[in-house]
């Protein structure tokens, strides 16, 4: 686990060194996840397309295994846009959006 932690404070120390504050940090971040997102979603569509195609091309129990490829592609695929579509619902329900400035709530006198 350490190991982990220093990898990735290693990977993070140009973003905070050029950092000029925490915002672009956390924007800088949400750019990694949103590409990791893409590449796990492609990922996972590679393996539903692997399995299509060993289910095609097999035999026996090459089907049964082609089967469970495209199944796990699948579930992979529908967790992935389910969280990514409940996210983006809970967003829009309170209003909070992708970029840009938010407003900051005021006290009332």
């Amino acid at each position: 686990m350490k190991k982990y932690l220093l990898i990735l404070a290693v990977s993070l120390s140009p973003v905070l060194a050029v950092a000029q504050d925490i915002s672009s940090v956390i924007t800088s971040i949400g750019g990694w996840v949103t590409d990791l997102v893409w590449i796990l979603l492609t990922l996972a569509l590679v393996v539903f397309f692997w399995g299509i195609v060993r289910y095609i091309w097999s035999e026996g129990a090459g089907k049964a295994q082609g089967r469970e490829i495209m199944f796990w592609g699948v579930i992979a695929l529908f967790v992935m846009v389910s969280i990514w579509g409940l996210t983006n619902f809970i967003g829009l329900t309170f209003g909070v959006g992708s970029g840009g400035e938010g407003q900051a709530p005021k006290v009332a006198n």
